[in-house]
């Protein structure tokens, strides 16, 4: 009876192809030489052989030169009796995953519309804030023309910069649970790290994700899904205030006391 064996490995014709431009193309090929009784102890011979490899261990049998470049596809062929030729594609797709610390991120800068009552002479958490919160666009009446609190200063819509990010994640654990727990959670204690890039605290809120799950045969996997999608963000310069009035009712609206914006994060 046959002793299965990988008898030669990289033999002529196996390369490798780096994508100098994006990573997610790196390609390669492995020829292999092995010997077994038959084509399905060929290929479950190989499997074996590459999870014990250096580097591919518990890692789907990662390329010995590239460790996120992943074996994706073997085909076998018969060389000879009891010879069967293999090869085995490698590359680096959405089941491959990403690295926790990997710098990838898709963004999109727009405006978000909101409104606001002071004028643009100073600004504080990223909103119009003239005269400390006292000088408006559209006053209202003059100082002590009405005791109404009712008549009081008109917004207007200031378009606010704001940058959408969508981070790429590969994952075993199905991250559903934790996104419901988290979603329009605001990093209100410290800063956050995303894609490579720190943004300061109370400025980024957690939007959800999109995501799909994906089987994987890699029996260094164990034949597991794969949960595969992105984190999206909303990052708001100067954090997610919006703009209020504040008004004493005792006095109404005199020389002395008048209406005042404040900015608050209260919903």
């Amino acid at each position: 009876m046959t002793t299965n064996a990988v008898i030669a490995s990289d033999i002529p014709g196996s390369s490798l192809t780096i994508a100098f431009q994006d990573f997610r193309q790196d390609t390669a090929t492995r020829k292999f030489l092995v010997n077994a009784n038959d084509r399905a102890a060929a290929i479950t011979t190989l499997t074996t052989w590459l999870e014990a490899e250096v580097g591919g261990s518990g890692n789907g049998a990662a390329h010995p030169d590239q460790t996120l470049l992943l074996a994706n596809q073997i085909t076998c062929q018969a060389v000879g009796p009891e010879r069967w030729l293999l090869n085995v594609q490698y590359q680096r797709n959405k089941s491959s995953g990403f690295t926790a610390s990997h710098t990838i991120a898709n963004t999109r800068m727009a405006f978000e519309g909101l409104e606001v009552f002071c004028d643009p002479s100073a600004f504080k958490n990223g909103l119009p804030f003239g005269g400390s919160g006292k000088s408006f666009v559209h006053p209202g009446p003059p100082a002590g023309a009405s005791k109404d609190p009712k008549v009081k200063p008109e917004p207007w819509i200031y378009n606010k910069p704001v940058m959408s990010i969508q981070h790429p994640f590969s994952e075993l654990t199905n991250p559903t649970i934790a996104a419901v727990n988290t979603v329009g959670n605001i990093n209100a204690d410290k800063a956050v790290t995303i894609g490579g890039y720190t943004f300061a605290t109370g400025t980024v809120r957690f939007d959800g994700i999109d995501f799909k799950s994906m089987g994987t045969s890699q029996s260094g996997l164990g034949g597991a899904v794969k949960f595969v999608g992105t984190r999206n963000y909303t990052f708001r310069l100067g954090g997610f205030f919006k703009q209020v009035l504040t008004w004493d009712e005792d006095d109404g609206w005199t020389a002395e006391n008048r209406p005042i914006s404040t900015n608050s994060t209260n919903p």
